[in-house]
């Protein structure tokens, strides 16, 4: 395997910060993080109404789409108000209310921006805001 030298461009992809090398810290984006717990990252973002953001791991969503489901109220379709007990587990989806797709930068995990939806209804809607 070939090392790059300081100031040599990598040859197949004609890029100068590719392959595991690093850009410079100065044109990194520079955000502070932390850890709330295992699987959970918080991003401070003063643009946010709580002033932070959460970004969490699949097995975390994977928590909360349980706890969403122990609670009786919310075993009803976001969307289309269907009765999610219909429904075999595969077949039901956590939405997030602001979407995560179409630019992750402002991708929120948190309790309040989680609900549950028919995967149907969820895939139809896709990264639009939903209207209801």
């Amino acid at each position: 395997m070939k090392t790059l030298r300081k100031g040599e461009m990598y040859p197949i992809h004609k890029s100068w910060y590719c392959c595991g090398r690093a850009k410079p810290i100065e044109t990194r984006a520079k955000k502070e993080r932390k850890y709330a717990g295992a699987g959970v990252r918080i991003i401070v973002d003063e643009h946010h109404a709580r002033g932070y953001r959460e970004i969490c791991s699949a097995s975390e969503l994977r928590r909360r789409k349980h706890a969403l489901m122990a609670e009786p109220k919310f075993l009803i379709c976001f969307y289309c108000n269907r009765d999610l007990r219909e429904l075999e587990y595969e077949d039901i989806d956590l939405c997030h209310l602001e979407s995560k797709g179409l630019g992750g930068a402002r991708r929120d995990d948190h309790k309040t921006n989680l609900v549950l939806g028919c995967h149907s209804c969820n895939v139809s809607n896709g990264s639009r805001r939903p209207s209801a």
